[in-house]
């Protein structure tokens, strides 16, 4: 049952998600409850992996278009 997550890597609560990305708890909640983000359940606790929080910020990021 192995997974394409490095062992490595570290695993954030939603509350170190909001921080880093500004989306609230509740959609964290909502999008873990519609499969739309990888995560691991530890217990009560849910976490996700930072990895995929990078990607996320990466994917979103855009150059500011120079003007002629």
């Amino acid at each position: 049952m192995e997974k394409n997550l490095k062992t490595s890597n570290r695993l954030l609560s939603l509350a170190e998600c909001e921080v880093k990305t500004g989306r609230k708890v509740p959609t964290w909640r909502k999008a873990i409850a519609r499969r739309q983000v990888p995560f691991v359940r530890i217990g009560r606790n849910v976490r996700i992996p930072e990895e995929y929080i990078e990607k996320l910020i990466a994917e979103g990021w855009y150059e500011p278009v120079q003007e002629a």
